[in-house]
């Protein structure tokens, strides 16, 4: 008897422990990504040195279709990407990955190239989730 009472308390132990530590939400569309970084200027920055504006047709394209201030310059709509309204944000992070993912089905780079500097940047700041066990926090669209 002594025994399953012993197994109870070390199943409820880890029970505990695994809903307490290991519970994470590891970003995985690039928008989310992107939003999840400190230093977004650096993903910018490599992108345009590597002279692929692809990525910011889409974003830009699918941001004037989801956000009523269609006017903005392509900098101010970045900056205000990661601060939208949850259903705003939602349309723009789903219609961004998955004008993505249609880019890399012709055969683009941008896909691979967008990836490639979020990683950078993530592994800059420590926060490359496959790697380092980065753990974000959503919620309702706003990165905390």
């Amino acid at each position: 008897m002594n025994f399953l009472a012993y197994f109870f308390l070390f199943v409820c132990f880890l029970s505990i422990c695994s809903c307490n530590i290991y519970y994470s939400y590891c970003p995985s569309d690039l928008l989310e990504r992107y939003c999840a970084l400190k230093e977004r200027e650096t993903v910018l920055e490599c992108i345009r040195n590597a002279e692929n504006d692809r990525p910011f047709e889409i974003l830009e394209g699918c941001y004037n279709s989801v956000h009523e201030l269609g006017t903005l310059t392509l900098d101010d709509k970045l900056k205000q990407v990661c601060n939208l309204d949850v259903h705003e944000y939602e349309l723009l992070r789903k219609c961004f990955q998955n004008g993505m993912y249609l880019e890399r089905k012709r055969g683009s780079k941008a896909y691979t190239l967008t990836e490639d500097c979020i990683s950078k940047t993530e592994v800059t700041e420590k926060k490359d989730c496959r790697r380092r066990g980065f753990h974000a926090y959503v919620h309702f669209g706003k990165w905390y």
